[in-house]
């Protein structure tokens, strides 16, 4: 009898611990945030909330003891897409709009660390606002200009966003609340933090070394981060000028492997504006409003360099097709040949062009 009692006794052994482990998991998903769920802006509420909570943790990364690392990037850069959730972005070139979502957030939990802000119950809910007859386009912060509105098209209708119009007056407020002191519970020197510290490519100890003047504030950025931003742009200019002269060199007359060779320097000087570029967002960590300046510049001129690289290969391999043992260069058929690469470059070029327009957000068509 005890034998047979045996599986009956493994059986409810094993049903037990299923049932522990089941309710473990069902208790755990409520917390559990979905990978794919979006940042709750479904009220004026729940968006200020979202800004608050996602910038306090992009101050916990800038003002921890190793700063901006690569290995903290990815969480960093999450915060950034997440922000750009609670804001009205339509007007903002793609490439910017984290950027943009980022420093705007930063403007926004400065001035809301210091001014008073109404009691949570106050600010209207989605519960509260789906009892209300037309439900309610948008709200603003009392005693301010900070309006959340509700979007009306797309696939985000009906969410709650601080208003273009907020965006563009952000950094206008926080200057006229700057000199506010903190609440309790402030996530105090937000603004220093974002603004002075380095990015991942520069180490923080390197920064700390640094004589004091060299960590003065001018305008909007240190000394050194102004110091930084004039030698990138001199050793780009450098590169590019250099770069350009040694493939003219190499490449001489269209002929010879030479020629073909010459290619590549036009392709690295291609890249020289896009690197600069990323060193200024990543290493000297230049904010918005002069990072917007000059990125669309280093962009233009990557784009024309791009432009240049796409007719020189065109041209190189009309030149090629031209060098071939059975090619005729005089017949119709050969001229016609050359032609069609040819036109097929321009071609190229002009895509370049208008996609690269489309890319930085300036209107060509």
């Amino acid at each position: 009898m005890k034998a047979d009692r045996q599986p009956i006794k493994l059986a409810l052994v094993i049903l037990g611990v299923t049932t522990l482990l089941i309710g473990g998991v069902l208790a755990q998903e409520p917390n559990t945030r979905q990978p794919l769920e979006p940042p709750d802006t479904s009220s004026p509420r729940a968006t200020i909330n979202t800004l608050i909570s996602l910038t306090t943790e992009g101050f916990r990364y800038w003002s921890s003891p190793s700063g901006r690392t690569y290995d903290n990037l990815s969480e960093r850069a999450a915060v950034a897409r997440a922000l750009a959730y609670c804001f009205d972005l339509h007007d903002i070139p793609p490439w910017l709009r984290d950027n943009v979502a980022r420093e705007t957030a930063v403007y926004l939990k400065e001035i809301f660390d210091r001014i008073p802000m109404p009691p949570p119950e106050n600010i209207p809910d989605a519960e509260e606002i789906a009892k209300l007859p037309g439900g309610l386009p948008q709200w603003t912060i009392p005693h301010t200009e900070i309006v959340l509105v509700r979007l009306k098209d797309g696939l985000r209708a009906g969410q709650y966003v601080f208003s273009s119009e907020t965006d563009e007056r952000a950094r206008e407020f926080y200057l006229r609340a700057e000199h506010l002191p903190y609440k309790a519970g402030a996530t105090v020197g937000l603004y220093d933090y974002f603004t002075s510290e380095p990015g991942w490519l520069i180490p923080r100890g390197f920064i700390r070394v640094l004589p004091d003047w060299a960590k003065v504030r001018w305008g909007d950025h240190t000394i050194w981060q102004w110091v930084g931003l004039v030698l990138t742009l001199l050793v780009a200019t450098a590169l590019m000028i250099g770069t350009y002269r040694l493939g003219g060199k190499v490449a001489g007359t269209e002929a010879g492997p030479r020629y073909y060779l010459g290619i590549v320097f036009p392709i690295i000087a291609m890249l020289v504006p896009g690197l600069a570029a990323y060193f200024h967002d990543q290493g000297v960590f230049i904010t918005v409003r002069l990072f917007i300046a000059i990125a669309l510049a280093l962009d233009l001129i990557s784009l024309a360099a791009r432009v240049g690289v796409i007719s020189g290969v065109a041209n190189r391999l009309a030149t090629a097709v031209g060098a071939l043992s059975w090619f005729r260069p005089r017949s119709m058929d050969a001229q016609l040949i050359q032609l069609v690469i040819r036109v097929c470059g321009v071609a190229g070029a002009v895509i370049a062009i208008l996609e690269g327009g489309h890319y930085l957000g300036v209107p060509l068509t």
